[in-house]
């Protein structure tokens, strides 16, 4: 079937939603295709683009889902890659759509596909508990059976509530494409099946040939069309491209190494972070691009001088330390299952940091990883040889003097030869000296300029790493400056290609990761925004978007460790929203006031004295109808409701008085409004039910009205970080909340109605 056909004639598959919304009634299958039942194919993602667009997806790793790039665009406008620009939510695992299972999350960015009707969708959390679609399934065979999901039109319904899924035959197959028809009469491909997964079922797990791309729509309500079949975008051969894409860079790394840890054959790249989590970063089928890391162990803050090799005897790769604390040299040995360390055993003492630079590898020709390290204070090159006991190293024998010209030592496979060499940076010039294995393993040979330039002092840290198909080993550096991390790739005549960067994106934090959340306009576009503090201290702001998402996080302050009870609102009697918070060591109230610029805080400027522990819940909003912002505090002690007007002299509150009792009963106050009034209501959590109750605004503004249940359940004893948000587009708040995950949950308004409860959109955590 010729592509001029497909392009020209049929029609898009994408679902306009305002279309839509002109049916009704019951979802019935198209004919020769069946409603899916509930928790089958959760894998398969419905996509709603704004008040535009809808469409359908398949889920292919935890934070991604392939769908159609036609369902991001507007008009006759590309799709460029970032965020998208309507809010885009995404269903997974809800075969009925009417039902609050599975997950409903928002889309952060999009990654286009250059020539095909196709995009990779980034997730605002992971799911966990869906197994995506396999991708390595080979190419569509022409006359072979596939099934094909949709959330698309049927026959006589405008918009189904039911997932529905049936039977293709594959025709013709092009390069990029396939045709299909309905194996039984009838069944057909509809609006909003745009991005439906096509996939071979076998034994194992569904594998993705291609997504609903155009379709004749013979059969679909409101059609005439009396061609038949549809066509599919091939994704069976791009598996390298969606790996590529999905795949999370490893960034921030300390004390890096690389060695096969989990068992599939595939190196690996294993370093700790700042916080001493240590990360496994799986290697993939995809040169260069790492899977989702995996946290095997914490508490390695305090460990450092990493090293690979095979020394206790067995086929697996063990992990050598030295804990700084103790001086002592730790081995991890590698398991047959892969994926963590056995139990660590002492292999030497008094290893302080006058010893640096350990490196693994073959020296002396022998079949055993021999390990040299550099002594500072005599500048000698130590060799520790391996032996047939294994488990730990011979005692040391000096070999080679003058190394305190030199740094980042590593051993491995750097030139054309079969033995390992030993690669190192001049410290004074910056540039790399490699000196070569021999065959008698006596000695390295003369050491030789790599021609590698003189850049190397940038790195923090190198280490030796399979980052291309030459059968040499690269290196994998560290950005000092950055924190970036480089893959450094060697040409076919043993010389060294322009460092890149390892295949996907560097991770964009959300909001979930912070403590201390509060909201508004603090950057000055359109957007409310959120702040935080993480917990080094370091305060972010992540950007309100179009998108109903946050952008990336910025820095705006350092040495916030010491705050709490965060609350914003317009203090100082500018146009900017202010922040206020306690400083726990002094019990000093700080006033942080906007400014016209935006994205910080001015100098700040003390409005209290006194604010100890005993006061908590700040809220910051309008309660008594003038138009100042006023503040609400309770007093544990008293239980006591505590009320500081704002006034118009601006700057701090009046004095306090008293607003309430009984006030031990609740936590996370917070105040906006959240009903359909235009006053300000008070929100709180039932510490003993966890049930969240609603004291709405009143006109008099002289008290709030009588407390009601907000209709939230009682999940809420473990949720913190309370506060109303009218996000990206919305026009009216909804409710963020941190729950006992580390996921930020956002309860949007429904419809203009009221705020769903039940249904939140998810935000992180990360892992």
């Amino acid at each position: 079937m010729r592509r001029r056909k497909r392009s020209w004639g049929a029609g898009l598959l994408v679902a306009g939603v305002t279309v839509g919304l002109l049916g009704g009634g019951t979802a019935q299958a198209v004919a020769g295709a069946q409603e899916v039942p509930d928790g089958a194919l959760p894998f398969v993602a419905k996509v709603s683009f704004g008040d535009v667009n809808s469409c359908t997806g398949a889920l292919v790793h935890a934070r991604w889902i392939v769908t159609a790039k036609s369902c991001f665009a507007e008009g006759v406008g590309q799709v460029a890659a970032g965020a998208p620009t309507k809010p885009t939510t995404v269903v997974l695992g809800r075969a009925n759509l009417e039902a609050v299972t599975g997950h409903r999350l928002s889309v952060v960015s999009v990654t286009p596909h250059p020539t095909r009707n196709i995009v990779l969708a980034e997730l605002s959390a992971p799911v966990k508990n869906v197994t995506p679609v396999a991708l390595d399934g080979g190419a569509p065979v022409e006359g072979e059976t596939l099934r094909i999901a949709g959330y698309g039109r049927t026959n006589n319904v405008w918009v189904p509530t039911r997932m529905h899924a049936g039977e293709f035959t594959v025709g013709a197959v092009t390069a990029d494409a396939f045709a299909v028809s309905g194996a039984a009469s009838g069944a057909t491909l509809c609006k909003g099946d745009a991005g439906g997964p096509a996939f071979r079922e076998t034994t194992g797990a569904p594998q993705l040939l291609g997504i609903s791309d155009t379709s004749w729509q013979n059969g679909c309500l409101g059609e005439s069309e009396t061609r038949e079949g549809a066509f599919e975008a091939r994704t069976d051969d791009l598996s390298d491209w969606i790996r590529a894409g999905v795949a999370t860079v490893p960034d921030g790394l300390r004390e890096p190494v690389t060695g096969e840890f989990n068992r599939d054959g595939i190196e690996d790249l294993i370093a700790a972070d700042a916080s001493g989590n240590l990360w496994l970063h799986p290697g993939t089928k995809t040169r260069n691009a790492y899977g989702d890391r995996v946290r095997i162990g914490t508490g390695w803050a305090g460990m450092r001088e990493f090293a690979v090799g095979n020394v206790n005897r067995d086929a697996y790769d063990d992990l050598v330390v030295i804990e700084t604390s103790t001086n002592i040299q730790w081995l991890y040995p590698g398991t047959a299952a892969g994926g963590v360390f056995g139990a660590r055993v002492q292999i030497g003492s008094g290893w302080s940091t006058d010893l640096r630079d350990v490196a693994i590898g073959k020296v002396d020709r022998d079949q055993y990883d021999d390990l040299l390290v550099v002594k500072s204070s005599t500048q000698q090159l130590l060799l520790y040889k391996g032996n047939a006991t294994g488990g730990n190293f011979s005692a040391a024998v000096v070999y080679g003097s003058g190394w305190g010209c030199c740094k980042q030592l590593n051993v491995g496979k750097f030139n054309n030869d079969d033995y390992d060499d030993l690669l190192t940076v001049v410290t004074s010039t910056g540039a790399m000296t490699i000196y070569p294995g021999t065959a008698a393993g006596t000695q390295f040979g003369p050491g030789v300029d790599a021609g590698a330039g003189t850049g190397w002092n940038y790195a923090s840290y190198l280490a030796k790493g399979t980052v291309d198909g030459t059968g040499m080993q690269g290196l994998i550096g560290i950005d000092s400056a950055t924190g970036r991390t480089w893959l450094h790739a060697r040409t076919a005549t043993a010389g060294w290609a322009a460092r890149i960067q390892p295949s996907g994106r560097i991770y964009t934090p959300q909001p979930s990761d912070l403590n201390n959340l509060v909201t508004g306009k603090f950057n000055r576009d359109a957007y409310t925004d959120v702040i935080g503090t993480d917990g080094a201290g370091v305060l972010w702001l992540h950007p309100g978007t179009a998108a109903n998402t946050f952008g990336p996080r910025v820095q705006i302050g350092t040495g916030w460790a010491g705050m709490r009870e965060f609350a914003v609102g317009n203090v100082n009697r500018d146009a900017y929203d202010d922040l206020v918070v306690i400083e726990t060591s002094t019990n000093t109230q700080w006033l942080y006031p906007g400014t016209a610029a935006g994205g910080v805080f001015g100098a700040r400027v003390q409005i209290g004295s006194g604010w100890s522990t005993d006061l908590r819940d700040v809220a910051i909003g309008k309660v008594d109808r003038d138009q100042y912002d006023d503040l609400l505090v309770v007093k544990s002690s008293t239980q006591q409701l505590l009320l500081y007007k704002g006034n118009a002299t601006g700057g701090n509150f009046s004095a306090a008085v008293v607003y309430g009792t009984g006030w031990g009963c609740c936590k996370e106050v917070t105040l906006g409004s959240v009903n359909n009034d235009d006053y300000d209501d008070l929100l709180t959590v039932v510490t003993s039910t966890g049930a969240v109750n609603i004291y709405p605004g009143t006109a008099a503004g002289t008290q709030f009205g009588p407390g009601v249940d907000a209709g939230a359940g009682t999940g809420w004893a473990n949720r913190s970080n309370v506060t109303p948000i009218v996000l990206g587009q919305e026009t009216r708040a909804g409710i963020l909340a941190k729950d006992s995950t580390g996921a930020l949950l956002f309860f949007t308004v429904r419809d203009n109605k009221a705020i769903d409860w039940s249904d939140p959109i998810r935000f992180g955590p990360r892992d």
